[in-house]
């Protein structure tokens, strides 16, 4: 029987990209979600997905980043948020406790076209009004967070997707979270062959991985490859586990595609 020695609440938001797109309506949703970590009785570590909430992290009076801050210190926040420091915009995961930045981690294997634009196809930016913004940077370090004395591996988006990255992310860590945003492909097959591809990772590397997507699916993934919990496309559901509960290596039968 494998067991976990971190207990977190992770969840799956379900704010839909035509929703995050919409400044005010983002911003509605964001306050949705933390009356809801508000009203939670566990202090173990809460996990939020890629750029989960309404603010960037240097938006030092906006209320939802404050509110954010204020729930820290009652109990550990890990979660998605992009950085503009300098105004060069960096794709973060930053833990954040008693009101602190404990340790951050920034995307370092950027997409082509969907954060940045790839010489020599800058002229693309004329035509394409989606890539026309600044082009995000990379991350600096490449190693696990620390959390209260523990390992915990941080990889965004697709990431994933590189194997040996994926190791020296993990390092000596037993979980590796990865915290994504596929609300651009809907529930295509898309978000379903990103969740495979965290599969295989995690079956390579024997851990733990949390695959939490903002719109969907999500997944806890054990170190054979299978899914402990699975959480559909569109529900606003958590993924909540405790050290010493049991788990089973079986299967489940999961809605949707990609089973």
């Amino acid at each position: 029987e494998e067991k976990l020695r971190i207990n977190f609440y992770a969840l799956q938001t379900a704010i839909m990209q035509k929703d995050r797109l919409n400044r005010e309506v983002f911003f509605k949703e964001s306050e949705e979600i933390l009356k809801i970590l508000k009203n939670l009785k566990t202090k173990d570590l809460t996990i939020l997905p890629e750029s989960a909430l309404s603010f960037f992290f240097e938006d030092y009076y906006n209320p939802i980043r404050e509110e954010v801050f204020k729930l820290s210190k009652e109990k550990p926040l890990l979660l998605g948020v992009v950085s503009l420091k300098n105004s060069r915009p960096k794709n973060c995961a930053y833990l954040i406790y008693k009101g602190k930045v404990l340790d951050r981690y920034c995307k370092n294997k950027l997409v082509p076209i969907g954060e940045y634009t790839p010489f020599p196809f800058n002229f693309l930016k004329s035509f394409i009004p989606t890539i026309a913004g600044i082009d995000f940077t990379k991350g600096g370090r490449v190693r696990p967070l620390n959390y209260l004395g523990k390992k915990i591996g941080v990889l965004i988006c697709f990431e994933v997707a590189y194997p040996f990255y994926f190791k020296r992310v993990k390092g000596k860590s037993k979980l590796v979270v990865v915290l994504t945003n596929d609300g651009w492909f809907e529930n295509s097959d898309g978000p379903y062959q990103h969740l495979r591809l965290a599969r295989l990772r995690a079956l390579e590397n024997g851990v733990f991985v949390l695959f939490l997507n903002n719109t969907g699916p999500s997944a806890l993934i054990s170190p054979d490859g299978n899914l402990l919990k699975f959480i559909p496309y569109g529900k606003r559901e958590a993924i909540i586990y405790s050290y010493g509960a049991k788990i089973s290596k079986s299967l489940p039968k999961a809605e949707g595609k990609g089973n």
